[in-house]
């Protein structure tokens, strides 16, 4: 399920050794990084799309509920989000693991700034959230390509809802993690099991040992 391709791996590199916009700035996922256990300091981010500006203020919150409870690692809300820098510094500053759902579109220009830029430049770890109607669109690639222009640490894309199509997400080249649902998977039959192999849907479990590899390969590099 989860594919890292060779030339996403050389992007996310440059984010380690290449020049940061504001230096001296704490890295998130250094902090946040305890022995093998996923244990995130994590900002989730979505696009909007022009028929639903409001979508990422909809959408993360449910997402970043549900990881919770997948991996018990609790949401912080998102405070004062019009100002990037204000809303990262108490988050960087806070102890513990967090995951907090940012309710405005990362590309989006504000009074503070923009979002893409203010990750980057705090090396803020982050997570993009791609719900199921913009499959059919370029938004997963454009949301990518936004976030790795402004040397943000991205942790890779978690499909929301729908149903997996594992060769599609290999061939579009982008850092999948998998599909969450909306709701947590039921025991495993060992029917659904077989099926799984199949279409390389893993649900739960799947997104979990993804999120876990990913973090502590982020961490490394960020260190």
């Amino acid at each position: 399920m989860e594919a890292v391709p060779t030339g996403y791996e050389s992007a996310v590199t440059q984010i380690a050794s290449g020049p940061k916009p504001i230096p001296d700035l704490p890295s998130s996922a250094a902090a946040g990084q305890a022995g093998d256990r996923f244990a995130p300091r994590l900002v989730l981010v979505a696009l909007a799309s022009p028929d639903d500006p409001h979508g990422p203020s909809r959408l993360l919150p449910q997402v970043a509920w549900r990881l919770a409870g997948l991996t018990g690692v609790p949401v912080q809300p998102m405070t004062k989000p019009d100002f990037p820098s204000q809303a990262l510094a108490p988050l960087v500053a806070s102890p513990g693991a967090w995951i907090a759902p940012l309710p405005l579109d990362p590309g989006l220009w504000l009074p503070g700034g923009g979002w893409a830029e203010a990750l980057g430049a705090w090396r803020q770890p982050t997570l993009l959230v791609v719900d199921q109607g913009q499959l059919a669109t370029g938004m997963p690639a454009a949301a990518t390509a936004l976030l790795l222009g402004w040397n943000v640490p991205l942790l890779g894309l978690l499909q929301w809802g729908g149903s997996w199509d594992g060769g599609s997400r290999r061939r579009d080249g982008l850092p999948w993690l998998g599909r969450l649902a909306e709701t947590a998977d039921p025991v495993e039959s060992a029917e659904a099991a077989a099926a799984a192999e199949v279409t390389g849907d893993h649900g739960d479990q799947g997104v979990l040992l993804a999120l876990n590899r990913r973090w502590s390969w982020l961490a490394d590099l960020l260190r």
